[in-house]
């Protein structure tokens, strides 16, 4: 896992799988003038599961999401749109993740697809860039999340 800030406020978590860690470094220090440093502290690992439901169960949602509470879920976001449904994203802390998953996954009748169930970094403090930062990180983003070494990124401003 490196750490590094770019653009001199802009904190990344680059997860990487690789066999050369110097020509990792060299790759995101040199092609994209960042600088290695500790920015975990801008994150926090979460728990998230994306939930879809069609729109004939949508009359479920109140059940799922009583289910999720009940198993942990410390906060849901719900988001109704009439052509494909009802998406539920709910997020956990990492110790009931599992446990969060199993009983969503255990309890079929109440969604149609699991969109994501997965451990991941999120800012404590997510802040909207500006059109201009916005379009520098997705380079920076894509070209990271192309290489073959890296597993993962994840950045310290909102989407």
């Amino acid at each position: 896992m490196y750490e590094a800030l770019a653009f001199n406020s802009v904190g990344l978590m680059i997860e990487c799988l690789t066999d050369n860690p110097t020509g990792t470094i060299h790759k995101i220090r040199h092609n994209h003038s960042a600088r290695l440093t500790s920015v975990q502290f801008m994150l926090q690992r979460r728990g998230l599961i994306e939930v879809a439901l069609n729109k004939s169960a949508q009359e479920r949602a109140e059940q799922l999401i009583d289910l999720a509470l009940t198993n942990g879920a410390d906060d849901f976001d719900d988001i109704v749109d009439e052509d494909t449904g009802v998406l539920l994203k709910f997020s956990c802390s990492p110790l009931v993740f599992a446990q969060l998953s199993t009983a969503i996954a255990s309890h079929t009748a109440l969604w149609s697809e699991i969109r994501t169930s997965e451990s991941a970094q999120v800012p404590l403090e997510p802040v909207e860039p500006s059109e201009d930062l916005k379009s520098q990180l997705n380079t920076l983003t894509e070209e990271l999340e192309t290489d073959e070494d890296t597993l993962r990124v994840w950045i310290t401003l909102g989407s």
